[in-house]
């Protein structure tokens, strides 16, 4: 047991092994229940190489005040406010199972933005299967883009309930079919400056 109780008081372990031998052991193991504890004013650990921290069980780690999470380029941040900033050159996210994200608070959104200006700049792959379903809930639904929109589907259906089905252009609407079919419960109506069948 070393022990220095003065204001001043310093204890520092210092070993000469200048290989890949273990330098300094600390063995505080023999039972699952031992506990190591280091209480400090401020903990400052630096390595000269890789540093691994295993666990049989949970690992936490939390600040008060913040946390942060990095390499030398970018970080995971928390603001100590339940706030997370994540920085990264890039970001792969694999999962075997579920993915949910959910903003509850009712002015929260979610914001998906891309600076990409050539090719694909947002792809959103859910043809696994011909079953496979891509679902879009929304209480109004505003598309906007800066050229042409493709749809291609083996069937469409745009259904509007009550409200009406609205189609604008300055330019030539072009409609090719094997067969045109329009039901109308009421008056249809065509206005044109010259108009050809």
């Amino acid at each position: 047991t070393t022990a220095d109780t003065s204001a001043a008081g310093k204890i520092s372990l210092v070993s000469g092994v200048a290989d890949s031998n273990t330098a300094i052991h600390l063995d505080g193991n023999a039972n699952a229940a031992s506990i190591v504890d280091i209480d400090a004013g401020i903990l400052d650990i630096d390595s000269g190489g890789a540093t691994t921290i295993d666990a049989a069980s949970t690992i936490t780690i939390a600040g008060a005040t913040g946390a942060t999470f990095g390499d030398d380029t970018e970080a995971l941040a928390y603001d100590g406010s339940g706030n997370l900033d994540l920085d990264a050159v890039a970001l792969d996210v694999d999962t075997s199972g579920a993915i949910n994200i959910a903003a509850a608070g009712a002015a929260s959104d979610i914001v998906i933005s891309t600076a990409h200006t050539a090719g694909p700049a947002f792809h959103l792959d859910a043809n696994a299967d011909a079953g496979s379903i891509v679902d879009i809930d929304a209480g109004i639904f505003d598309i906007d883009t800066l050229g042409a929109i493709t749809i291609d589907a083996v069937g469409i259906a745009i259904t509007a309930g009550s409200e009406a089905i609205t189609l604008t252009t300055t330019d030539t609407t072009d409609i090719d079919t094997a067969v045109l079919d329009i039901d109308a419960s009421a008056t249809i109506t065509i206005d044109s400056v010259g108009l050809s069948i």
